[in-house]
């Protein structure tokens, strides 16, 4: 363990420490009445509007801030006059212990070793000849050399006390520095004009450690201002930390985006975190200043707003060729590291996000699928399609994150900003581009954008209501536009479905619905995951989003058991609460829009099926009615008769049968059935029972019956030792646990009953595997 040497602790003055303390009271207090002062001072200016609203809710603010530094400086204090009270005896100890040694003809090294420093040859001649008194002149060296040995170890240890009490002061010095700085307002001491010199160093490569401290100084939030930008609310800066962002930005008009990026190397995430910070619109100043899209870089609005893609038609070597060129996309590329390298927790509502979603929607609208012989870039320059899409792909990854600009992209609330001057921004447009552009497994932006409204759908404040509004917003997209998803065309007068072209993207939307379906049918509040999303506007609307999602099988079997587990949650509350009559409403035209919907899936995956398969044998038929006109006209004798006579039975061997074949098995037959089978399986018959008796029998516990035999058939115990149904016994005794179930709630069912079973039908429940169902007592998600 490490000490103090003798030269540190004779020059050590520890009532410094006890001096700075007590000079420290006045600040903290000093503070503590400031906050005060300025908390009553705006509170009682007779002012009202939004103005007053915003200057009491940053005075609000700044009074818990200002308290929080106040207490923090307390600490310092404290930390300071322990310190001295615990190391002072101990340095004045060690001081006169040393001095006293050496007063007694000892030596004191600077390592606190003790040895004996008296001159004992004058003693000893006198003593020469006389044993006794020699004797006890080397007894006197064992006594005092014993004595600096003790006096060793003593000021060792007291020396190694000392160092550690004086690192637990520092410490807690630190500690309270530490405190201080992150509870102090961040902008303090930042002024605009600070700016243009740390940029101009940093292009150099020379900034010193204290311009990057205020660079990034610049660019840091307290956790409150954060948590009011998740919130959606305004959060104030100080005009110094606004005024440098914002000159930093002006010092970049005319910069490129590739030269930002080799700047942004020399102090990774830096700008890209001012860059973010000065888009979002509700960062304020107390002198009514904010951010927004317009705060950005020129280069950097104009790159965001004006259209990204453009094509080119020229005529080379007497052919004609056209080419989708992205004449920025190396500016896409810079912007994208600049943001990825910086602070991802500044993600939250800003403009920047709101364009690059934007830029990429559209963008990815003019893609071809992987692969296809597409030219991209212009006749002198060719863009790499590999290229191409990784930026695209990183640009949705980018803006994903950002919640509240996704809730605005699907949307358009809030996104105006996002276009030219006078144009307009159509959400519509771009949630189409996102949704048929083929995206594939490996490309994952689009599918972020698309798949945390399930797991927010939950969240308390700004994020829950985010997710809600994305998903209100998405589902409605996709019932409007079910026919045009259900027959994307191919080309060649071929057509495919939303869910085939990109089956991820689908599965994702169908994950993330599964808490909202509940909201679609305009359940009551108190049975909800999210209270953002509003019902659908009829029955239908639903059967159209499961037929558009379940184009994918995956997705489709998502949708069926989460709707199911919908079925079962309000056959679970209905039996919590029996007088809930209409929750049977509910749940029978939840059942019958899941049946139409399949219905309609069907439907659709048989119309596109002949179409295609009709446009391929007549695309067949008409290439050997081409050759056979050759041969007919050919003019050589006999071989023109030949293909006249012989064409029809050619045509029929090369062809074969025409399409719509009844006898034919259509490849998607067995999705639709086991989606019919599922929905069956899991919402009707034993199952339901069970899931509705269940919670009515912890209102009336009465009607356990231990040793039921209202069947005549002798005793059984449908219960577990906890009294609670057990599952396995009701499967294996279904026919008697419909007959209790019958005798218990039966009466009490029907007006549950009247408004599903003439809806649901027969049953196809095959009973050999009877699911076990869910854990209905909360909503599903």
């Amino acid at each position: 363990m490490t000490r103090m040497t003798r030269g540190v602790v004779e020059r050590a003055d520890v009532s410094q420490l006890g001096s700075v303390a007590n000079s420290l009271r006045p600040v903290g207090d000093g503070i503590s009445r400031a906050a005060d002062n300025v908390h009553r001072t705006i509170h009682g200016l007779d002012w009202t509007g939004q103005a007053r609203v915003e200057a009491i809710g940053r005075a609000d603010s700044e009074k818990s801030q200002m308290y929080g530094v106040s207490g923090a400086v307390t600490n310092l204090r404290t930390a300071l006059t322990n310190g001295q009270s615990v190391m002072a005896p101990m340095v004045d100890s060690l001081k006169s212990s040393a001095r006293n040694l050496e007063a007694a003809s000892y030596d004191v090294a600077d390592n606190w070793t003790v040895t004996d420093a008296y001159k004992y040859g004058l003693a000893e001649a006198f003593a020469a000849g006389d044993k006794d008194e020699q004797a006890r002149i080397e007894e006197l060296k064992r006594q005092r050399a014993e004595e600096a040995r003790n006096a060793t170890v003593r000021l060792t240890r007291l020396a190694q006390d000392l160092e550690a009490a004086d690192t637990a002061c520092a410490n807690a010095v630190r500690g309270a520095n530490e405190e201080i700085t992150a509870m102090a307002p961040i902008g303090a001491g930042l002024v605009g004009g600070q700016a243009a010199g740390d940029l101009k160093a940093m292009r150099a490569g020379s900034m010193t450690p204290e311009q990057a401290a205020r660079l990034r100084a610049a660019t840091t939030l307290t956790p409150q201002q954060l948590e009011e930008l998740r919130e959606g609310r305004p959060a104030f800066m100080s005009q110094g930390q606004f005024d440098y962002l914002k000159s930093l930005m002006g010092e970049f008009d005319g910069v490129s985006l590739q030269e930002m990026k080799d700047i942004d190397e020399r102090n990774p995430g830096a700008l890209g975190d001012a860059l973010r910070l000065m888009s979002i619109p509700n960062v304020h100043t107390v002198g009514g200043e904010s951010g927004g899209m317009n705060r950005l870089p020129v280069g950097v609005q104009t790159l965001l707003r004006e259209k990204a893609v453009r094509t080119d038609t020229v005529v080379a070597n007497g052919q004609l060729r056209t080419f989708t060129d992205i004449p920025r996309l190396d500016d896409f590329k810079a912007l994208n590291g600049l943001l990825g390298d910086g602070n991802q927790g500044l993600r939250l509502g800003a403009d920047i996000d709101r364009g690059l979603l934007k830029q990429a929607a559209e963008i990815g609208g003019n893609m071809s699928p992987r692969g296809a012989d597409t030219n991209y870039g212009n006749y002198h320059h060719a863009i790499d399609a590999s290229e191409l899409r990784e930026t695209v792909d990183a640009m949705f990854q980018n803006g994903a994150g950002d919640h509240q600009a996704v809730a605005d992209f699907l949307t358009g609330d809030n996104m105006d900003v996002t276009v030219t001057a006078g144009s307009h921004y159509n959400a519509d447009d771009h949630i189409w581009d996102l949704m048929t552009t083929k995206w594939e497994p490996d490309e994952l932006g689009a599918k972020s954008v698309m798949s945390w409204f399930g797991d927010s759908a939950g969240a308390s404040g700004h994020e829950g209501v985010a997710a809600g509004r994305s998903m209100e917003a998405l589902s409605d997209f996709i019932v409007r536009h079910e026919h045009q998803l259900t027959k994307l065309d191919l080309g060649d007068d071929q057509y495919t479905t939303f869910g085939q072209r990109n089956p991820e993207l689908a599965q994702a939307i169908a994950r993330s619905a599964a808490p909202y379906i509940g909201n679609y049918f305009g359940l009551p509040d108190d049975m909800l995951v999210n209270h953002t999303v509003g019902p659908l506007g009829k029955e239908g609307d639903f059967a159209s989003l499961l037929s558009v999602l379940g184009t994918d099988g995956t997705a489709g079997e998502m949708m069926v058991r989460s709707s199911s587990a919908w079925e079962n949650h309000i056959a679970h509350e209905f039996g919590d609460d029996p007088r809930q009559s209409g929750l049977g409403v509910a749940a029978g035209q939840m059942h019958r829009a899941v049946e139409a919907g399949i219905d309609d899936l069907d439907t659709t995956l048989t119309d596109n099926h002949q179409w295609n398969e009709n446009v391929d044998f007549n695309a067949r038929g008409e290439k050997i009615d081409g050759v056979l006109a050759l041969l007919q006209g050919s003019g050589v004798p006999g071989l023109s008769d030949a293909a006249t006579i012989a064409g029809p039975a050619i045509k029929g061997m090369e062809l074969g049968d025409p399409p719509g074949d009844p006898r034919e098995i259509k490849p998607w037959s067995s999705q639709i059935e086991n989606y019919r089978d599922t929905h069956q399986q899991l919402t009707t018959g034993v199952p339901r029972s069970y899931l509705m008796i269940e919670p009515f029998l912890v209102d009336h516990p009465e009607l356990v019956d231990r040793n039921w035999n209202g069947d005549g058939k002798g005793p059984i115990d449908f219960f577990d030792s906890n009294g609670d149904l057990d599952w396995n016994t009701v499967v294996e005794n279904r026919s008697r646990f419909t007959t209790f179930y019958d005798q218990n709630l039966g009466v009490l069912d029907d007006n549950f009953n009247e408004n599903t079973t003439s809806l649901v039908g027969g049953s196809q429940i095959d009973l050999s595997k009877e699911p076990e169902p869910n854990d209905s007592r909360r909503p599903p998600s």
